[in-house]
């Protein structure tokens, strides 16, 4: 409730959770309270387009029932080492449909890992992962 009140505060913050209300019987106050409990969730990982070169695309579906505000991408090799880590595109007249392009070469694609991190507006923070 103290996460809702201090939204409801700001007049920037409520006006964004007015605009969220899809239910005549919400209010703002409620749809905030719902973003705080309501963590995001990833939907989907998409490799199919990456093979391990750089510039390959990652494709990512995240969601939230408010707004995600970021999706980080963390990419380890097959040793465990971090080879590359960074911010996820939301993808353009979209709401869940995030593009990572690669900026560092894998070589060896067999037991590496992609680590989504996904926050909402609350901080709320879901992170999945897939080996490949």
């Amino acid at each position: 409730m103290l996460y809702a009140k201090k939204q409801m505060a700001d007049p920037i913050a409520k006006a964004a959770y007015e605009a969220g209300i899809t239910d005549r019987k919400f209010t703002a106050y409620n749809v905030a309270l719902t973003d705080f409990l309501t963590p995001p969730t990833v939907n989907a990982i998409d490799t199919s387009r990456y093979s391990g070169a750089i510039g390959d695309v990652l494709a990512i579906t995240a969601f939230d029932d408010f707004k995600v505000t970021s999706v980080q991408v963390t990419i380890t090799g097959s040793t465990g080492a971090i080879l590359e880590q960074g911010e996820a595109q939301l993808q353009p007249d979209t709401i869940d449909d995030w593009r990572y392009t690669a900026t560092v070469a894998n070589a060896t694609l067999a037991g590496a890992k992609i680590t989504v991190t996904v926050r909402d507006k609350p901080g709320n923070v879901t992170v999945s992962e897939k080996v490949l």
